[in-house]
């Protein structure tokens, strides 16, 4: 009858006996194991954690140092458990402090003995800071697989010293973290040793490297001892797996089969922001060359228009090309605009290219007859199929007259009636001229928004790139339209080729590499139409992304084989290449969400923000030129050019798809861009059902990355994400009208 009072009164004075400390501290030694932490135990008894947790606040903290110590790697340690278990969802195997929380370090704070305290402020401010003992980076843990294996148990103070230079001397042999080569004098250190190098440099001095005396200390053997005690070794360092430390996960095996996921997530990264980080510093250069160049460049072309006497006194055969292909809303006010160009008529000849197959064809001969009948030297070609597409024709024409020049137009142009007499006099600068270039200039700029935003991408182009371009001596490209060639550098370099879709680039590179010329004068304006419908925008940027691929396929071989200056080719890559862009944009929103969460714990070990500052000075390239190719034209408006901004980003994605076909696939069909005239246009296809899943994912990216990457990232996220909105929008808008 005794015993139950007994047992009774042992199991209250146990419970007496228990207390935060004491559960927590066998909570530990319950859920520490050898390969990593039970995480599915612990969670079943947080309630010990919490309570540990909970009494820190109001603790009184110790007076000697051992105990303080060990009071702040305690509470370090228990913080990181309780942040994990806050943060993971259930059994999430692929959980890391590293990806799965943004700024697990700083975004939270704790109460320690009245005092509130991130995991930063207690490991950097305070231990490392206060207490200036390396060996306590073996003692903290992050709850990585890398990271210093926690230990089983609460530290204590009164065997802290000791245990501390165990857990050091365990860590530095583990040959998971960290391995030597005694004959050839290498070790490869645990990245701890990279990041606070200080730490492990302090008290040391002599001759010997700082690191290896602090390695020698807790040397394994004497002969691994001696020898980091002379000499100075060739030390890497280990990756780091920020891989939550599971007990019972084959890590290894994990690693192996991640390494290649991982390389391949580094490849794509490396190469998306290396190409955004080109392609913005180029935007630099641009400027950096007009406004080097620019006035005697400017000045050249002053002196040749003003000596030459072609146009006053001396007038050549010129032929008018106009390129037509089922036209119907724009192609009279085209006729009548050629018609009307400055020239004597004995020396001119208009040719109509028509390939089409609706009532365009009775409109041109209407127009036609009514010019003709006037005495304008104009006639209608066409051809009994379309092989070739835009070049078959131009070619056709060349084959049909002796005239020495040939000015080009596409149907929604409207050239001034001078522009003959100001292109011509620039061909007798120098007899190697092959081509003169216009820039194009607006007739529905203010249409609506997409105009505006495509005009200031038009003004950038022509005020900007291709006036550096030509003032600098690179290689630059006639434009398909408003502009001159000499019918002789044609022939040589083996006329009009119809293989890809930008037949006007293709000739360029085959006239220049053939050693002619083609000079930008931005004074020679020639007004065009903006496509005012999305779809009929993006065909045209379809059109010219696959295009330039083809061509760059084509000539980046003879390019770099040429006797060039290496700027010139360099020059001539980015150029041909200047689509590529659109693929890095799509491949960097796409890897951001798998593997942008690893940079956040590097930097902050390293000081990266030169790196940072110079991605997103390269980003402002292409709004500078934008900026200033409005400010040149005399209209700077920020809405039109943040306009211009979203429209480039969100077409990327049908640009990218561009450049991929233009890569794999042979030319098939040449797709004209749809012309409005004086009448109105409505969107005429659904938004592709790649944009839909861009916009979406784009949405989800930036819900993910803005609780778990630094600003930095998440900000590239939402411009993506807006851009892509904004075209989903307006298309979602557009169908409803």
């Amino acid at each position: 009858m005794m015993i139950r009072p007994l047992l009774v009164a042992a199991l209250l004075a146990t419970a007496a006996m228990a207390t935060p400390e004491s559960d927590y501290d066998a909570l530990l030694k319950a859920v520490v194991k050898q390969d990593g932490i039970d995480y599915a135990t612990l969670k079943k008894q947080r309630k010990k954690l919490d309570a540990y947790v909970a009494s820190l606040a109001k603790i009184k903290l110790p007076a000697e140092r051992e105990g303080q110590m060990a009071l702040w790697i305690n509470a370090y340690n228990a913080f990181t458990l309780q942040q994990v278990l806050d943060t993971r969802k259930a059994d999430d195997k692929s959980y890391s402090v590293a990806t799965s929380v943004k700024d697990f370090w700083k975004s939270r704070q704790w109460t320690v003995a009245g005092r509130k305290l991130t995991l930063d402020g207690i490991e950097k401010g305070i231990l490392l800071a206060q207490y200036k003992d390396a060996r306590i980076h073996f003692a903290v843990n992050c709850a990585s697989y890398s990271c210093p294996p926690l230990r089983g148990g609460l530290w204590k103070a009164s065997t802290l010293d000791n245990d501390l230079s165990a857990a050091t001397f365990a860590f530095m042999q583990d040959k998971r973290f960290n391995t030597y080569d005694v004959a050839r004098q290498r070790a490869r250190l645990s990245r701890l040793f990279e990041w606070y190098r200080a730490d492990f440099e302090r008290g040391f001095k002599g001759d010997v490297p700082r690191v290896q005396q602090f390695l020698s200390k807790y040397a394994s053997n004497n002969e691994l001892k001696r020898a980091l005690q002379k000499g100075q070794w060739r030390i890497s360092y280990a990756p780091y797996d920020w891989s939550l430390n599971l007990a019972g996960v084959n890590h290894a095996a994990a690693d192996g089969a991640s390494k290649e996921i991982n390389w391949l997530w580094l490849v794509l990264y490396v190469l998306a922001t290396g190409g955004l980080l080109a392609y913005g510093l180029h935007a630099y250069k641009m400027l950096r060359w007009r406004q080097r160049d620019g006035a005697a460049y400017r000045q050249q072309l002053a002196a040749a228009r003003r000596e030459s006497p072609l146009g006053r006194t001396v007038h050549p055969r010129v032929l008018v090309q106009l390129p037509v292909y089922n036209e119907a809303a724009v192609v009279e006010r085209a006729i009548d605009a050629v018609a009307a160009l400055e020239w004597p008529r004995e020396h001119l000849e208009i040719q109509v290219l028509d390939d089409s197959q609706d009532e365009t064809r009775e409109i041109v001969d209407a127009a036609v007859e009514r010019h003709r009948a006037l005495g304008v030297p104009m006639r209608v070609l066409r051809r009994p199929h379309r092989e070739g597409f835009k070049a078959g024709a131009l070619a056709e024409g060349l084959r049909q007259t002796d005239c020495e020049y040939v000015a080009i137009f596409d149907a929604d142009f409207v050239p001034h009636a001078d522009f003959i007499r100001s292109a011509i006099p620039l061909f007798d600068a120098d007899a190697k001229v092959a081509c003169v270039q216009g820039r194009w200039a607006h007739l529905n700029r203010d249409q609506n928004w997409l105009t505006r935003a495509q005009a200031v991408g038009v003004d950038a182009h022509f005020h900007i790139q291709q006036f550096a371009r030509a003032a600098a001596n690179r290689f630059l490209n006639f434009n398909g339209t408003a502009g001159m060639w000499r019918i002789r550098a044609i022939d040589e370099v083996g006329g009009w080729v119809g293989d890809t879709l930008t037949e006007d680039l293709d000739l360029s590179y085959r006239a220049q590499l053939s050693g002619w010329r083609i000079v930008f004068d931005p004074e020679i304006e020639v007004p065009a139409e903006l496509p005012p419908a999305l779809d009929a925008y993006k065909n045209q940027q379809r059109r010219w992304a696959c295009g330039s691929i083809q061509c760059a396929r084509k000539y980046l071989g003879p390019v770099w084989r040429a006797d060039l200056p290496l700027g010139v080719k360099t020059e001539s890559t980015l150029h041909l290449c200047g689509y590529v862009v659109c693929v890095a944009m799509v491949m960097l929103i796409a890897v951001l969400p798998f593997g942008i969460g690893h940079l956040p714990l590097f930097a902050r070990h390293a000081n990266l923000w030169p790196l940072w500052l110079a991605i997103w000075i390269s980003a402002l390239g292409p709004l500078t030129v934008s900026v200033m190719g409005q400010r040149i034209n005399g209209r700077v408006r920020l809405l039109d050019v943040m306009a211009c901004f979203l429209l480039g980003l969100g077409s990327c994605m049908n640009n990218a798809i561009a450049v991929g076909r233009g890569l794999f696939r042979p030319i098939r069909t040449f797709v004209r861009t749809p012309k409005q005239g004086s009448g109105t246009m409505r969107l005429q296809t659904p938004m592709p059902v790649t944009e839909q899943l861009m916009t979406l994912f784009s949405l989800a990216c930036v819900l993910y990355l803005s609780t778990t990457s630094p600003w930095a990232t998440a900000t590239y996220a939402l411009f993506c994400c807006a851009g892509f909105v904004s075209l989903a929008g307006y298309w979602w808008i557009a169908e409803r009208r």
